[in-house]
């Protein structure tokens, strides 16, 4: 007798399977964009981060907090990825010592350029299903980005 654990678990492997079969040379592919950006792990991070919506963007200190990393070292980051015309470091409107970081035109290019790369992974996979195959993906896909978590990533 299958106990709902192992039925979720089983389920959980077979769509890691699919996952993986999605992205299959993807982390050779990866790799190859970021070291093309020229970026480390952190930069990158943070990047995305500061591509999220923000009511406000964020203080140096809070970018510190997102990144797990101290607030000498996030300054150092954004000092860098605003050398480069990543990040702006714009004055904080309440107080004119502190700075609010976000990301510019550029830097969202850079993490378009690795969107793309996913999506042709996608693209990819796609290519290799039969036409029913894809239909019910397609329909289980459609369900899916009704969930508001899934939705907001949507491009």
């Amino acid at each position: 007798m299958t106990t709902n654990f192992e039925s979720n678990l089983d389920d959980a492997t077979a769509l890691y399977a699919v996952a993986r079969a999605i992205h299959a040379g993807a982390p050779e592919r990866l790799v190859h964009a970021i070291a093309d950006c020229h970026l480390s792990l952190n930069k990158l991070k943070l990047l995305h981060i500061l591509a999220r919506p923000h009511k406000r963007a964020p203080r140096i200190a809070r970018v510190a907090q997102l990144l797990g990393i101290s607030s000498t070292m996030a300054a150092v980051l954004v000092r860098e990825l605003d050398d480069d015309r990543l990040v702006d470091r714009i004055d904080d409107e309440r107080d004119g010592r502190s700075k609010r970081v976000v990301i510019t035109p550029r830097g969202r290019e850079i993490l378009g350029q690795l969107e793309r790369q996913g999506i042709g992974d996608v693209e990819r996979f796609l290519a290799t299903l039969t036409a029913g195959q894809r239909r019910l993906l397609m329909r289980a896909v459609d369900e899916l980005v009704k969930r508001p978590e899934i939705a907001e990533l949507r491009a």
